[in-house]
């Protein structure tokens, strides 16, 4: 689930971002701009095993007190900017664990500046044109891996206008 490519560009927008010096300001801070902290910035991911590739990737860049953790450890809390892995990135087919909306929801909300979602431009395809069959029951209306589906097609329309196609690192030019 970790994929090398993803780890590089989420790991590299990163850098570049804190690279920029950034400020926010809110009412935490009476209106006035201060310096964006390592700690107010959190990489949200779906898997451990692809936590412990961005913690890598971050902390050789010297980046290790961004907090990189999986949508469940991030519930509740809050940073300034938030980079999303997005759950279907680099999958071969969706599956009820990776279109939960509750998980996609975590992803999108956690942020109070800017939110970067980070995937690739295939990763919308994966949904096809119709939803998944769920398990159909008398008396229960919701099936989550349904409410997914469409959870996660209208993130994709949403963020259509706004995707960049990023050329490989080791390409002239690089991310």
């Amino acid at each position: 689930m970790a994929d090398p490519r993803t780890v590089d560009v989420i790991a590299t927008t990163v850098e570049r971002l804190m690279g920029r010096s950034p400020t926010v300001a809110d009412e935490r801070t009476g209106g006035a701009p201060v310096p964006l902290a390592p700690d107010r910035v959190a990489v949200a991911v779906s898997h451990n095993d692809q936590k412990d590739h961005m913690r890598l990737a971050l902390a050789e860049r010297g980046l290790a007190k961004v907090r990189v953790d999986t949508a469940n450890k991030l519930q509740g809390l809050e940073v300034d900017v938030l980079v999303a892995w997005h759950p279907l990135a680099g999958l071969p087919t969706p599956d009820g664990f990776h279109l939960d909306p509750g998980r996609l929801y975590v992803m999108l909300t956690r942020h109070r500046h800017a939110l970067i979602v980070i995937g690739r431009i295939s990763d919308a395809a994966l949904l096809g044109e119709v939803p998944p069959l769920g398990d159909a029951w008398l008396g229960v209306d919701e099936e989550p891996e349904v409410t997914g589906w469409f959870a996660h097609q209208l993130v994709f329309e949403t963020l259509a206008p706004f995707a960049l196609d990023l050329p490989h690192p080791s390409a002239e030019g690089g991310c």
